[in-house]
């Protein structure tokens, strides 16, 4: 009986990850009931798979539905709650993403009315508003029933408000709005409740004051211009709940995380300000201006570990290279676009050896520019080939042999490429040295006739192959 247990235990979680989760609860509700409950970490691993699916709905129902299995389980309303709070997040993403789609529609409706004739415009307008409604009357269900699984919400809430106003009832807007000031203490009240501890033991007959009018939003733009940005963190996160919080108070958090180059810290703040229902064109503005910041940060980082990992060469500067392969990736993410960046990413994967990724770099490039030319290959086909150079400067069909050699025989392989790297950073300082002495140019030019006899040899054979093979 244990055993069959635990091959219906691992079906389940198969089924999950394979994202047949109608299947995978057939078989938990066939298999576990509530004289029968399953193990609380099994409940556990199912909630993790669940939510590492972001199947938020799923998750929040079954727990809900299995809840009565234990009445009094600490561990599991723990596990509830921080389903329930999640499901709820996702709620209010969703209604928040939907309002930012119902701004942009409507920007696109208005100017295609604006390209309508007379006889057709009125009949869109009609259109257009049911259209625009219904995604308002949308986004507002899912702001209210986030309320209705957290009741103490403000994000929802304030989602919710915002619904309101767009459908012009008057009557709901006040009445969520009281709700809403009900919930949380203002900013100002706040700031008043501290000052009134200096003035406790002033006597009664002296006159207070007057307190002068509080801008959170005004304290937050000088610290942010004033380049505090920790103090400004500080200050959001302790009055983020407050009624008159701004919304662009999140932005500036975000902003400052970025400053700061806390990424990670920076797009978890945008995410709460897109559930905060902050303003669309704030938080696109935002986002393009953080995006800029991380991609020239991505950008500098990249050219740097490049540039150092070419100095060194392959099997000294493999580590730079990957690093470099990193952060230009990172940069293609946000702006797929910059052809110089491009252009960096197609030479570090050239010397790491990826030539189908640097291939698909190398068609996006030529998408962009068709007769642009890579550093890289650039580099390889005019400058690296140093001491043949060097020593036959007076006869370039040599120096091309050279080159056909280097081309065809050693960066089709990473050794080839680990030795040419090699050669690159000791001929390139030695021909520098050995500039003005013809008699060391001379012995280079014997010493050289040899390897170019080979290489004469060696392109007779594949010019036969070809010859063969047609």
């Amino acid at each position: 009986m244990a055993n069959k247990t635990v091959e219906f235990k691992r079906k389940i979680i198969s089924l999950i990850r394979n994202r047949e989760i109608k299947e995978a609860l057939k078989v938990f509700h066939k298999n576990f009931t509530a004289e029968k409950p399953a193990e609380l970490e099994f409940i556990k691993n199912v909630y993790v798979e669940l939510n590492r699916l972001d199947l938020n709905k799923e998750n929040f129902e079954l727990l809900a539905e299995i809840g009565i299995w234990y009445p009094d389980s600490v561990e599991f309303q723990e596990i509830f709650e921080n389903a329930t709070n999640t499901y709820v997040g996702s709620l209010i993403l969703q209604a928040n993403n939907i309002n930012f789609q119902r701004i942009e529609k409507a920007k696109s409706l208005e100017d295609s009315l604006k390209r309508a004739d007379s006889l057709t415009r009125e009949k869109m307008q009609i259109e257009n508003a049911k259209q625009l409604t219904a995604l308002n009357e949308k986004s507002k269900e899912l702001f209210k029933l986030a309320v209705s699984l957290s009741p103490k919400n403000l994000s929802a809430y304030r989602g919710w408000l915002e619904c309101c106003k767009v459908s012009g009832d008057k009557e709901e807007e006040k009445n969520v709005q009281d709700i809403i000031d009900s919930l949380t203490p203002s900013y100002k009240n706040q700031v008043a409740a501290i000052k009134s501890t200096k003035t406790e033991n002033q006597e009664e007959s002296k006159e207070v004051p007057e307190e002068p009018v509080v801008d959170l939003r005004g304290d937050l733009e000088k610290l942010f211009n004033e380049k505090k940005y920790k103090e400004l963190i500080e200050l959001v996160e302790k009055n983020e709940t407050s009624n008159d919080f701004p919304p662009e108070g999140l932005l500036l958090k975000a902003k400052a995380f970025v400053e700061l180059k806390q990424f990670k810290a920076a797009d978890k703040a945008l995410f709460d300000a897109e559930r905060a229902n902050t303003d669309y064109h704030s938080l696109k503005e935002t986002k393009e201006a953080i995006g800029e910041v991380k991609f020239k940060l991505y950008t500098k980082a990249g050219s740097h570990f490049l540039s150092r990992a070419i100095k060194l060469g392959i099997p000294l500067g493999i580590q730079n290279f990957q690093k470099a392969k990193f952060c230009l990736t990172k940069a293609i993410e946000i702006n797929p676009d910059d052809i110089n960046v491009l252009d960096m990413t197609y030479s570090a994967l050239k010397y790491l050896g990826e030539n189908e990724e640097a291939f698909k770099i190398k068609a996006a490039i030529y998408s962009l520019k068709s007769n642009f030319k890579t550093t890289y290959d650039s580099s390889y086909n005019q400058t690296l080939c140093f001491i043949a150079t060097y020593a036959f400067y007076d006869k370039p069909s040599i120096v091309n042999d050279f080159r056909w050699f280097r081309r065809e025989y050693l960066l089709n392989n990473r050794f080839g490429r680990e030795i040419n790297s090699l050669y690159v950073c000791v001929s390139s300082q030695l021909t520098k040295a050995l500039d003005k002495n013809n008699t060391i140019r001379e012995i280079f030019r014997i010493i050289l006739y040899f390897p170019f006899f080979i290489i004469k040899l060696l392109q007779l054979i594949s010019k036969n192959r070809r010859t063969n093979s047609l």
